[in-house]
Order: C-alpha cells, then sequence, then structure tokens
C-alpha cells in the first residue's frame, strides 16, 4: 500500500465516519424519539417497548463508537497521547481485558501525519487483541528516545503462528504505514505465548523527508513565478 491509497484510505473513513454520525444515527435517534411518545397498555407492551428502545440506544451507541473509530483525528486539536488514552480508557470501560499505558509526551513533537500512522497502527493490534487473542492483559508503550519513536503492544493472548495466519489484512496495514514511514515493524508470537508488535521509525528521516518535500514545493513555487 502506497502513499496515495493510504489517503484514499483515510479519505473514505472520513466520508463513512461522517456519514455514520450525521445521518444515520440522526434516522436512530429520531425513531427512539418517536418510541419514546408511544403509550403502551399493559405491564407486557411496555416490556417490549422498552426492550425496543433498549435496542435503538445501543445500535446509536455502537454507530457513534464506529464514526469516532473512522474519523481522522486532528492532532492540531488533539494530541496523540490523549488519543492513546480514549481507546485505554474504552477497552477498560469495557472490561474485555486489564490494559496499561505508558505514553511519552515527547511524542506531540512528532509530525502530525506520523501521529496518524502510529494512532492507526495502534487502533489496528488493539482490534486483533479484541477479536482474536483472549488475552487477560495488555501493555502498550509509546517512547521517543535516540532519534527514534517506538510504539510496543504486548498481550498474554493465545498467540499464533506467524507460518500459518500470513500477513492478514490487519497486519499488512500495520507493515504498510510503518514502510512508509521508513520504519521497521516486529511481530513476535506463537501459540500460546502471547503477540509482541514493536513498531521503531526513525525521527531523524523522517525529519530529512519532510524537508526534503517541503524544499521541492518551494523550489516549484518559484519556477512557477519566474514562468509567470
Amino acid at each position: 500500500m502506497d502513499e496515495i491509497a493510504i489517503k484514499v484510505q483515510e479519505k473514505e473513513r472520513k466520508r463513512l465516519g461522517q456519514e455514520l454520525h450525521d445521518n444515520v444515527n440522526q434516522l436512530l435517534a429520531t425513531a427512539k424519539l418517536f418510541l419514546d411518545r408511544v403509550k403502551t397498555i399493559g405491564d407486557e407492551s411496555f416490556e417490549f417497548k422498552t426492550k425496543v428502545s433498549q435496542y435503538l440506544q445501543l445500535a446509536f451507541d455502537e454507530i457513534r463508537s464506529l464514526s469516532h473509530g473512522l474519523a481522522t483525528p486532528h492532532f492540531e486539536n488533539t494530541s496523540l497521547t490523549d488519543s492513546f488514552k480514549r481507546i485505554v480508557n474504552d477497552i477498560k470501560l469495557s472490561g474485555a481485558f486489564s490494559i496499561f499505558s505508558d505514553l511519552d509526551k515527547k511524542a506531540e513533537l512528532l509530525d502530525n501525519s506520523i501521529k496518524l500512522h502510529l494512532f492507526r497502527i495502534f487502533q489496528e493490534q488493539i482490534k486483533n487483541t479484541v477479536r482474536y487473542s483472549h488475552a487477560t492483559l495488555v501493555q502498550v508503550r509509546l517512547k521517543v528516545a535516540g532519534g527514534h519513536v517506538r510504539l510496543t503492544i504486548k498481550d498474554n493472548g493465545v498467540g499464533f503462528d506467524m507460518s500459518k495466519k500470513g500477513d492478514g489484512c490487519g497486519l499488512s496495514n500495520i507493515y504498510d504505514r510503518v514502510a512508509l514511514c521508513q520504519g521497521t515493524a516486529k511481530i513476535t508470537t506463537a501459540p500460546g505465548r502471547g503477540c509482541k508488535v514493536g513498531v521503531l521509525i526513525p525521527i531523524g528521516i523522517l525529519k530529512k523527508v519532510k524537508s526534503s518535500e517541503e524544499s521541492a514545493k518551494a523550489h516549484s513555487s518559484m519556477g512557477k513565478v519566474v514562468a509567470f
């Protein structure tokens, strides 16, 4: 997956998130509003109405959660560590497993595009953990040191055989995003031994890449001005 494909994916995520939030959620909210105005006769009909109302609320909450997950974070207004903490706190609230995080505030100095890649990698692996790991403990660490940013996500779940699992869509997305950042990703796992995802991105290289891109744009603009 190249950079253009990633940008298209993010654009589609944003569109779907907005549709879910602005359209489908509004329809559910309106349906619940009408249902709440329905008068019931007898305990049985009241129970049915209550159940329908509860399921509508569950659907409303699920779609809201999905739309938030699909939306692209705006790191000009939201910090990367706060975005991580929101997911961590949601996991704690759900009781799916115990989760502990150690998040370096220096990560806020990273370029916003890198923050987005790190956030999506974190989302992807947490989703994999929830779906497949049967873990009781997950540890998340984000550290900036020695010219690198390192993201580690480790669980004590069932693990899997990498030779049989293949890359899969989720793991492939992780590798692709790390490659775009000129970094490395290592997944350590085995049946019955949990899973550890380690991502290492060289900050210095990223800054040089960004600087060269900005320089190229500047030269291009200057050329256009002279031609004009």
